[in-house]
């Protein structure tokens, strides 16, 4: 039988200041599984100068749905795999660049609603690397 990874739909929550010296995304590791934010504020995330791209939310090969949800003041140090940003994703059609998340792998949608650093990106499917 295969491994089956979880959901986690985290609901009008603030996330704020997550750091990480070590590894993409302070706020949100996603390497496998569903991960879904409604109508929730992430700010203030960072990662160091030895951890990657997506300062508050990295996404290499799970599934991440964003919805009403606010990035702001999210940055990420270069690091061992040459980026900056707070968002990560890789793994979609879009490439932009940004500071909150990177998505390497799997699927990204990103709503009309949400905002990063006060501008919309909405992202109806990804499938190669974004990002945010």
């Amino acid at each position: 039988p295969g491994r089956r990874c979880g959901w986690l739909v985290l609901n009008s929550l603030v996330l704020r200041r997550g750091w990480s010296d070590v590894d993409s995304g302070a706020t949100a590791g996603v390497y496998g599984g569903e991960l879904e934010l409604r109508s929730c504020v992430v700010e203030g995330a960072r990662t160091g100068p030895t951890a990657g791209r997506g300062g508050a939310m990295v996404n290499k090969g799970g599934s991440v749905r964003i919805h009403e949800t606010t990035f702001r003041n999210n940055s990420a140090a270069q690091g061992r795999d040459g980026g900056s940003g707070g968002l990560a994703v890789v793994g979609g059609g879009l490439t932009a660049a940004g500071n909150h998340v990177y998505h390497y792998a799997g699927s990204l949608y990103v709503d009309q609603e949400s905002t990063f650093d006060g501008v919309h990106k909405p992202v109806t499917r990804a499938n190669s690397e974004v990002q945010l």
